[in-house]
């Protein structure tokens, strides 16, 4: 009799258990995303301060190379991804055609079919035709899916538009 009542209160203890995760686990790991996704928009605003310091230095052009874009980034941005420090060599160099398209932040846009390894950071710019330098500017950072992060809409969860940082 022991036994079966031994029994009984483990089933009941191991029921509480797995509804405990259950319950706990999807915010929970909802949560991890939102916290890298968040560390990698520090890093683009990071990147933003950087590109604004070149600019200024520089009697505001804006840089065409990823050398001027990260000439006064901090060594301390690491990769929420990887924990591995972020180099030049991870902010990828875009070259827009069209005017706009920099700030374009749609779902169905330039900078959403964007693509990059989780952590990383794109820098793109838009020379005008007849012009030798750029006038805009644009940044966008990756999510865990190798695609720009994105906005959510709170009540629904579903995305809203790409997060991207221009001037």
């Amino acid at each position: 009799m022991k036994a079966k009542i031994f029994f009984l209160n483990l089933l009941i203890l191991i029921a509480l258990v797995a509804l405990l995760y259950v319950i706990e686990a999807t915010p929970y790991k909802q949560l991890k995303t939102w916290n890298k996704q968040a560390l990698v928009k520090h890093n683009m605003y990071t990147l933003k301060a950087s590109i604004q310091k070149f600019i200024s230095y520089d009697n505001g052009r804006i840089g065409t190379i990823v050398e001027e874009a990260t000439k006064y980034l901090p060594d301390s941005m690491v990769d929420p991804y990887t924990g591995k420090l972020l180099t030049p060599d991870d902010v990828q160099l875009v070259k827009y055609d069209v005017p706009g398209d920099s700030k374009d932040n749609k779902l169905n846009s330039t900078n959403a079919r964007l693509k990059g390894a989780p952590g990383t950071l794109a820098y793109g710019y838009f020379i005008p035709f007849g012009d030798s330098l750029a006038t805009e500017y644009s940044i966008i950072g990756f999510g865990a899916d190798s695609l720009p992060i994105y906005d959510i809409n709170e009540t629904t969860l579903k995305k809203e538009s790409i997060i991207v940082l221009h001037n």
